[in-house]
């Protein structure tokens, strides 16, 4: 009886492991097949039965037979994507699974992963919203003036999303706050500063905003056959850009009754200031994106090859096969750092995914709507999609060639023995 009471208990404990982590994983950015795969595996090792059904705010778990089985429903409140934990959860998983850690203590060590401060704070963050953004106007074809544009209005959108972040009723308008105080500092930061694009200066301070890496990974689940969580996200990243197109033409029209800003073509910046921004944009993705400082070599590698391998890729082949080659590029260096250090390949796949999504043509797509101009909106639109599914395939065939290609041997062996405990130097440091 004792025997049996103990492998009940044995059984609630993994059965609630795997829910708090599968909560966990989804909270901070995780996708649906990531999370059903990895829950899968541990469970297994388990030896419990559980089939997880994700959304981006539910899931569902299931533990053995329908008749006869458990199921157990949570909300969860979707969140940003936080490197730096993802790899702690899914090193927790690794040691689970692997008995060297006990379900017990793994649910202990989840609840500190999820209830830790963030690694960046606030402040710092919200610094790197403005530094990504200056960034970004180098990208846009932007010169000095469109970038000290885009470090202003950056920094406003990102002391916004502070503000109203702090209160559950207020959260909700920020995209459509957020673009039409862009839309109106930019406007009239151009009649300040002098001759500037504007529009180069909007897209820049509203960057961080766009939900191209949404849209991205509702793609990705679309394509793996998560049609109600890719969906669900299609969804809402397509209400994101209508509220940014709505926000941004509020914001113009209020600059525009306040006086015209004084329009320019942008000045051209030599060749190294490209550099200097794929630096310092990459570098900002670190906070953003709340990784390791240890980890930054890393992401701006990354970074570079999914930039210029894109560059290169839209110079030979056009701009969807150029988004093909660079996500190509940078999955395949995501799985071999993931297959040789052991740590997440989100780690440097997300931040170079986030110089190729196809957020900022999705956005022109909703203002031209706005501006009377379906035909360019459409076509904007049908170019989204087309460079949304460019980028998921790069990334899928990345993923297949390297496993067809692994042998097993040294990669394998490297992948176990990095395994960072509890998310290593990572929890550690926090």
């Amino acid at each position: 009886m004792e025997e049996r009471h103990l492998e009940r208990d044995k059984r609630s404990e993994a059965r609630g492991f795997a829910l708090e982590l599968a909560a966990a994983l989804q909270g901070h950015g995780a996708s649906a097949p990531k999370i059903e795969a990895l829950i899968d595996g541990v469970s297994l090792k388990l030896g419990v039965d559980t089939q997880v059904f994700m959304t981006p705010t539910a899931l569902m778990a299931t533990w053995g037979q329908a008749s006869r089985g458990h199921t157990a429903l949570v909300r969860v409140r979707a969140g940003g994507v936080d490197l730096d934990r993802l790899a702690s959860l899914e090193a927790v998983a690794g040691l689970v699974g692997e008995g060297r850690m006990s379900t017990r203590a793994g649910r202990a060590v989840v609840s500190a992963i999820v209830g830790a401060p963030d690694r960046y704070g606030a402040w710092m963050t919200t610094g790197s919203f403005g530094l990504a953004s200056a960034a970004s106007a180098r990208f846009f074809g932007g010169g000095w003036r469109e970038s000290a544009a885009a470090l202003v209005v950056g920094l406003c959108v990102g002391l916004l999303g502070l503000a109203l972040s702090r209160r559950q009723s207020t959260a909700p308008l920020f995209e459509l706050v957020g673009a039409g105080a862009a839309t109106a500092l930019a406007l009239w930061l151009g009649g300040v500063m002098g001759p500037m694009s504007p529009q180069i200066v909007l897209m820049s301070g509203i960057v961080v905003l766009l939900p191209g890496f949404t849209l991205t990974v509702a793609v990705s689940e679309l394509s793996a056959g998560h049609l109600l969580s890719g969906a669900s996200r299609l969804l809402k990243g397509l209400s994101s850009l209508l509220a940014l197109g709505v926000g941004t033409a509020l914001g113009g029209q209020l600059a525009w009754a306040l006086g015209a800003p004084s329009l320019g073509a942008p000045q051209p910046l030599p060749w190294w200031t490209e550099v200097l921004a794929l630096v310092v944009a990459t570098m900002a993705s670190v906070a953003i994106f709340q990784a390791r400082l240890k980890d930054a070599p890393v992401i701006v590698a990354a970074g570079a090859v999914a930039f210029w391998g894109a560059s290169a890729g839209t110079a030979l082949l056009g701009p969807q096969l150029g988004t093909f080659l660079g996500a190509f590029a940078v999955g395949m260096a995501g799985e071999f750092y993931a297959r040789v250090s052991g740590r997440p390949a989100a780690i440097p796949q997300v931040p170079g995914i986030m110089l190729l999504v196809p957020g900022s043509v999705g956005f022109r797509s909703v203002t031209a709507f706005l501006e009377g101009d379906p035909t360019r909106g459409i076509e904007s639109a049908f170019s989204m999609g087309m460079v949304a599914v460019c980028l998921v395939t790069g990334l899928l065939a990345a993923t297949a060639l390297v496993d067809i290609t692994q042998s097993g041997g040294f990669l394998e062996r490297r992948r176990s023995a990095g395994r960072d405990p509890i998310g290593g130097e990572g929890q550690a440091e926090r």
